[in-house]
């Protein structure tokens, strides 16, 4: 969503900041065709060149040694997909960033549309300890999950997402 100010005759378009939790269409630049990317991070003010650390989803078999969450078992909006296959796998590697200018289409924000789906995301990130920049998307919901294991109320799982 852009905001247009008014500057004497001429319009200004303001795009929106992206931030963490953004659900987008985008093209990166190793991959022949779009993909939906999460974004794990605010955009810091005033950075049109950010690479965005992102997860991205997939229908697709994941390769060994990659990280990935099943995602079949939720009712993910079919907005998101041109094509919906019968598996989805949110597929997380630590160096995958996308650009501002990659981006085709936004399509909404996980953490406000799906909270359970962001907080079963975290869970998994949590356990299986990927990358700092997954710790870093998940904060609050770190702390939470760390307080739960803490008052016994919660047993974390075994990682289940290297293939």
């Amino acid at each position: 969503m852009k905001t247009v100010t008014k500057m004497g005759n001429r319009k200004r378009i303001k795009p929106k900041k992206l931030r963490k939790g953004d659900v987008v269409r985008a093209i990166d630049a190793g991959v022949k065709w779009e993909h939906i990317y999460f974004i794990l991070e605010d955009q810091t003010e005033g950075n049109h060149v950010q690479c965005f650390s992102v997860c991205n989803l997939t229908g697709s078999k994941i390769p060994k040694g990659e990280h990935a969450f099943e995602l079949s078992e939720y009712d993910l909006p079919e907005v998101w997909f041109k094509t919906k296959k019968p598996q989805t796998w949110l597929r997380c590697k630590d160096i995958e960033c996308i650009r501002k200018l990659q981006i085709i289409e936004e399509l909404g924000n996980i953490i406000e549309s799906h909270p359970k789906l962001w907080s079963d995301i975290c869970r998994a990130f949590h356990s299986c300890r990927i990358s700092e920049k997954f710790k870093n998307a998940c904060d609050c919901e770190y702390e939470i999950i760390q307080r739960e294991i803490n008052l016994e109320l919660y047993k974390e799982e075994d990682c289940e997402c290297e293939t």
